[in-house]
């Protein structure tokens, strides 16, 4: 696997003015084994185990769009995750955020049953399984 740097530096002189700017980098590539197809869909299938420990919970409140995310490397190809002809993969989907904000974030859907706190601990609880399994996740909460 290639090593990459975490800062690049760059330096642009104009006539006697020098400016230098340090550019962070992402460090992990598609490259990285956790990304791999078949090791993705095991961390969501275990992570999925966790939020099927808490499909039996009460379920109230606020009705919620809770969802957890997951930060995939660019140009990741998910079609690869489900097969050419569908997105989805197991009784789930990974769809992009399309927000500046979210940006390289993927909601994974269809992985909590509940539609007010169940949801939002199930997606919760998948969240911390995939950190736990070296991902970078988290949850996108929006009421309802």
């Amino acid at each position: 696997m290639p090593v990459l740097p975490t800062r690049v530096a760059v330096r642009l002189s104009i006539g006697r003015q020098t400016i230098s700017i340090v550019i962070a980098c992402k460090t992990f590539t598609t490259m990285e084994p956790r990304f791999e197809v078949t090791a993705l869909r095991d961390a969501i299938c275990k992570a999925k185990a966790a939020a099927d420990a808490l499909s039996g919970a009460p379920d109230y409140g606020t009705y919620n769009f809770d969802t957890p995310a997951i930060e995939l490397p660019d140009g990741y190809d998910i079609s690869e995750f489900a097969g050419r002809e569908s997105r989805e993969w197991n009784g789930f989907t990974l769809e992009r955020i399309d927000s500046e904000a979210w940006q390289g974030y993927y909601w994974i859907n269809g992985i909590c049953n509940g539609m007010q706190m169940r949801r939002t601990k199930q997606a919760e609880a998948v969240a911390q399984s995939l950190k736990e399994q070296g991902y970078n996740a988290h949850v996108y909460y929006q009421m309802d």
